[in-house]
């Protein structure tokens, strides 16, 4: 009955979408650090996250607001393999160190092996010395 009221209430209304998503993990995040510092302008802008979450998903200009999901969206695509080399990097900073190929500015993934070291580009062939500390 009342899963019924609800689903009338959202048809036709824009709901959870992709930009959504992230506008409400930045909310958890800023609200994570706001409980930590405690200061009154993130609390600010942690109702402004909110209210621009609640504003999208009740939204029913549907357009509008697949239009803004459809910008973010090409925007994160772009961004997605820089976060993911990233998040590789982190990953796995305690087995390797990664260094830039000074000719073709590929980067390559190093075993750790403490000292100078003559490595080769597998991209463009190319030797240079390279020291890992």
């Amino acid at each position: 009955m009342l899963r019924d009221k609800f689903l009338r209430f959202m048809y036709g209304r824009n709901g959870i979408d992709g930009l959504n998503i992230f506008i409400l993990s930045l909310y958890v995040l800023v609200g994570a650090v706001n409980f930590i510092f405690r200061n009154f302008y993130v609390y600010i802008v942690i109702w402004i996250i909110f209210f621009i979450f609640l504003f999208r998903f009740l939204s029913k200009n549907l357009y509008r607001r697949q239009s803004e999901n459809r910008k973010f969206t090409e925007i994160f695509l772009k961004l997605k393999p820089r976060i993911d080399y990233f998040l590789m990097i982190v990953k796995e900073r305690n087995n390797y160190r990664f260094r830039k190929c000074k000719n073709c500015k590929a980067i390559m993934r190093l075993p750790i092996k403490r000292g100078k070291h003559t490595v080769k580009c597998q991209h463009c062939g190319k030797e240079f010395s390279v020291h890992i500390f």
